[in-house]
């Protein structure tokens, strides 16, 4: 920050911008919903969290999927879809490796960029050997 002219300024003028856009959400809903219909896309709204995973299970369903990927999704985080699309019968597999190894563990991410931070590398070691049979080796060096 100390090395950024006119932080604060920059700080400000993004909170504005956010706060503007919240304001008018309804507006930038529409003028999102219109680039998307005019290239054939579908637009779903959902009223919360799970009205979202409803939308996107159904979907699924109605598509016949079995696999899901998923890359870095930190919206499908807070809706719990992996849950959601797990308990409707399609696997989820993340394409990330920190999120991943936190699938694997059974967790929520840590981070939004780094979901595995706090895992060491023998929890890591650990959690792929229990649930991938990959043998657990201490030399790193090792292929």
């Amino acid at each position: 920050m100390a090395q950024t002219p006119h932080w604060e300024e920059l700080r400000r003028q993004a909170h504005t911008i956010k706060q503007q856009t919240l304001d008018n959400l309804p507006y930038y809903l529409e003028q999102l919903t219109r680039a998307v219909r005019s290239v054939r896309g579908h637009v779903h709204l959902a009223a919360d969290a799970e009205d979202a995973s409803r939308i996107i299970r159904d979907i699924a369903r109605k598509k016949d999927v079995r696999l899901c990927v998923k890359s870095k999704s930190m919206t499908s985080e807070e809706i719990d879809l992996n849950h959601v699309m797990e308990d409707g019968g399609v696997e989820i597999v993340e394409t990330d490796l920190g999120e991943f190894i936190i699938q694997l563990a059974g967790e929520t991410p840590f981070h939004i960029v780094a979901p595995a931070l706090h895992k060491t590398r023998r929890q890591v070691a650990e959690i792929f050997e229990t649930k991938l049979g990959v043998p657990h080796e201490e030399d790193i060096t090792r292929p």
